[in-house]
């Protein structure tokens, strides 16, 4: 049987619960540095553990995040091996001297910043909150600034899809009425009712009573909220967009689509399938040892019940455009176009956040994102539950996904009203969907 990540984790609960009670009965240890004690004593959304710290001394806040880190980064085969060991004989010593004024505030963030810098781990997020803020006092994403500094700081390259949060840019940005005369014309654009991020449906039509069928959202939530509406919305998409005889193909637009719910995966590609589709391997930590892994484990997208598919499933071309900040599920959707006969990827090389979290999952193992409560200060620990690669073992982690039609971003352009990506998609799809 194919286990999707969730299933998987159910699947062996009991076990991996076993496993690590045995580990620390035992008394084993995962590095040759002391190990602090990580009681579990709360939880929030799910897996994302709280340990508390009796006060706001640095010295304890750096043992536990070490390691938490130590016990739950999934990614320690891509490092090497004595870096975090460096870190303690490194750190230690200096957040022992910390006391608790702004200036110490200020070291302890850029000791954390040199620590984590070099891991390569693209979801790895360190936030510092301070008693009930919203929003964190100080945040470190690593990833995040590795693909920043593609750009060095200069704009015109930078893709507006990153910080767009409204409507679809087709009708903010580049209004279809002031399209150059034979530029890209998407008629009977619609916003997707019930969906928690921005989406948007449209038609790029051909001139030949065909079309294209597009399809633009910035984040995986369509399988969220009670009874799944924004799951009906993609369906209602498909019966009336794609399952037509004028679609000559798809296009899936998940620029600066920063990721979300795994379900989702499953949820756009099923109907598209004719036969399941192995779309990854996953694997987990099975234990404190940083090498301590399960097997890797085949993710195989379901195709959906021949009354559920679209007519021509498994031969509709079908393109995703991605970009450097589609990540997460975004990717793993690349990785599955990668992988279908008649799937493309058009655009530039994407974020390298291909290890998933564990999501609503109420299952516990070694490995995951985490807490520690200082007082009024809260540090907050992001990391990925679980390893992914390709369907042919290819570690994207950090490298992300080149596509096969590489087609660079200019700002300027796309503000004269040309998408050399979007075009280059509707290229491919008319050589093919013939």
């Amino acid at each position: 049987m194919a286990f999707t990540p969730l299933q998987t984790i159910r699947a062996r609960s009991g076990a991996a619960r076993v496993f690590l009670a045995a580990l620390f009965a035992a008394g084993f240890l995962s590095s040759c540095r002391p190990i602090v004690d990580l009681p579990v004593l709360s939880t929030i959304n799910g897996l994302d553990h709280k340990y508390y710290v009796d006060e706001k001394h640095y010295g304890k806040i750096f043992q536990t995040i070490w390691t938490g880190i130590n016990n739950n980064y999934v990614f320690w085969e891509l490092e090497p091996l004595e870096y975090w060991d460096q870190v303690w004989d490194t750190y230690k010593p200096k957040f022992d001297r910390l006391g608790t004024g702004g200036a110490d505030d200020a070291l302890a963030i850029q000791y954390f910043r040199e620590m984590f810098e070099p891991l390569k781990e693209g979801h790895l997020r360190l936030e510092m909150f301070q008693g009930s803020a919203p929003e964190p006092a100080y945040e470190l994403r690593p990833g995040r600034d590795r693909v920043d500094a593609r750009f060095n700081g200069t704009g015109d390259d930078r893709n507006p899809f990153l910080a767009f949060s409204g409507f679809s840019y087709y009708q903010t940005l580049v209004p279809p009425t002031v399209r150059p005369a034979g530029g890209i014309n998407i008629r009977e654009v619609q916003s997707v009712p019930n969906y928690t991020g921005a989406a948007v449906k449209g038609k790029i039509n051909l001139g030949d009573g065909t079309y294209i069928a597009y399809f633009y959202f910035n984040q995986f939530s369509f399988s969220n909220g009670t009874g799944s509406p924004g799951a009906a919305a993609y369906r209602a998409f498909l019966a009336g967009f794609v399952d037509n005889p004028g679609c000559r193909g798809l296009i899936f637009d998940v620029r600066g689509n920063t990721g979300g719910n795994a379900k989702d995966i499953a949820l756009l590609l099923g109907p598209l399938l004719s036969d399941n589709l192995t779309v990854a391997h996953i694997r987990y930590k099975k234990g404190e040892g940083r090498l301590n892994y399960l097997p890797w484990t085949p993710w195989v997208i379901e195709a959906a019940a021949p009354e559920n598919r679209i007519v021509r499933a498994g031969e509709l071309p079908i393109v995703a455009l991605v970009n450097d900040y589609s990540a997460s599920c975004a990717e793993i959707l690349a990785l599955a176009l990668k992988t279908m006969p008649h799937g493309e990827l058009v655009g530039t090389c994407t974020f390298g956040a291909t290890g998933l979290r564990f999501g609503d999952s109420p299952i516990v193992l070694s490995g995951g994102s985490f807490n520690v409560v200082a007082g009024n200060t809260e540090w907050r620990i992001t990391e990925a539950g679980f390893q992914t690669r390709g369907p042919d073992f290819t570690n994207y982690e950090a490298a992300g996904i080149e596509p096969a039609f590489i087609v660079p971003f200019s700002q300027s352009d796309f503000a004269a009203g040309n998408d050399a990506q979007l075009e280059k998609a509707m290229l491919l799809i008319q050589e093919r969907g013939r």
